[in-house]
């Protein structure tokens, strides 16, 4: 795939954490090398309630914050690259299977809760987790290719 669909693909999702673009030039996610704003939090990480992530242009997602894919949008397996996709009105993205996980729980249930399954899943503190989960799904919020349910 060529052309500026590919590259303002690639440009949008440069900077996505858990999602590939379809350009194979673009470069890597930054990495912030597990470090979170305001410090490290302590081995469980913050509690399930007192989260707060910004968004730019809209509230904060909490713990009790609902969100879905937008009308238009959708999460589909590809046989052909034998993986997942999330296709957006004129892109095609290609989320790790980390976040298809997020992406495939996000009709059933709040990030709280959602936070709270896959904690108990991977053995991980369900604090650090919900800070993960909200801080992906705030990037995916703010382009668009995700949307709140409660707001």
């Amino acid at each position: 795939m060529s052309g500026p669909a590919t590259h303002m693909a690639a440009s949008v999702q440069a900077g996505s954490p858990g999602v590939e673009a379809e350009h194979r030039g673009a470069p890597p996610a930054p990495s912030d090398g597990g470090s979170r704003p305001g410090g490290d939090a302590d081995a469980d990480g913050p509690a399930l309630g007192a989260i707060s992530v910004p968004v730019r242009g809209g509230a904060p997602l909490t713990a009790d914050a609902r969100l879905g894919l937008p009308h238009g949008s959708r999460l589909h397996h590809c046989s052909v690259r034998g993986r997942w996709t999330l296709l957006v009105p004129e892109r095609v993205l290609f989320p790790c299977p980390i976040t298809t996980e997020v992406l495939q729980a996000l009709p059933g249930g709040t990030l709280g809760e959602i936070a709270a399954d896959m904690a108990e899943r991977y053995d991980a503190p369900s604090g650090v987790v919900l800070r993960d989960i909200a801080d992906l799904l705030s990037d995916l919020v703010e382009h668009g290719h995700v949307r709140r349910l409660d707001a």
